[in-house]
């Protein structure tokens, strides 16, 4: 997956914000957007070094955060269920799949702004519908199968939390007993990292 993602870089003889997009394979919604989150020195012509710094953005940015693409923690938080419960129906959001450079089967990435359109064309009806409730009337699911909060254990969590700005773990959460990390300031297009405000009360 690497190798052939940094050969698939290296062999665009222009790396312009067209060729950025075109190795993302990003719809046309997301295209505008992804410019402007896009660093300025990768916005400038391409040098020697623009392979390797842009190949380091897509890894350590743009798939590793949450914003244009999310994890299967993320999307299934965003249709209401839990990443088990999402795997059942992952089959219905196969459009919204990342297949641009270094996607992996592995660990799948899922375009955020086609989720919901996937959600929408699968389940049409009732049409006026948060996400996070039309993705629980899949045919396929079970009560079992839906997202709670890591922290309080309601219904509906919203966001994914950590327990610290230490930890790599992400959690479902209400917003309500997170607070975005101190010291972070992510790029346009990305979702500032959130922490669990006070610890877990063990059960």
């Amino acid at each position: 997956m690497l190798a052939h993602g940094f050969r698939q870089i290296a062999t665009e003889k222009n790396l312009g914000v067209d060729a950025i997009a075109k190795l993302v394979a990003a719809p046309g919604s997301d295209v505008q957007a992804l410019v402007m989150a896009l660093p300025i020195d990768l916005k400038k012509p391409s040098d020697a070094g623009t392979p390797h710094a842009l190949a380091r953005w897509f890894l350590h940015r743009f798939i590793a955060r949450p914003g244009f693409l999310y994890d299967r923690l993320h999307a299934a938080t965003l249709v209401g269920l839990n990443e088990s419960g999402f795997q059942k129906v992952e089959k219905y959001f196969d459009d919204a799949l990342y297949r641009g450079v270094f996607h992996s089967s592995g660990r799948p990435r899922w375009w955020s702004s086609q989720l919901k359109h996937c959600l929408l064309k699968a389940i049409p009806e009732p049409k006026l519908m948060p996400p996070a409730k039309r993705g629980r009337l899949f045919r396929e699911l079970s009560a079992k199968d839906y997202s709670r909060c890591y922290f309080t254990d309601s219904d509906l969590p919203d966001v994914i939390a950590s327990p610290d700005e230490t930890s790599d773990q992400g959690f479902p959460a209400v917003s309500e007993v997170t607070a975005i990390a101190q010291n972070d300031t992510p790029a346009i297009g990305f979702q500032p990292r959130r922490v669990f405000v006070r610890q877990r009360e063990k059960k």
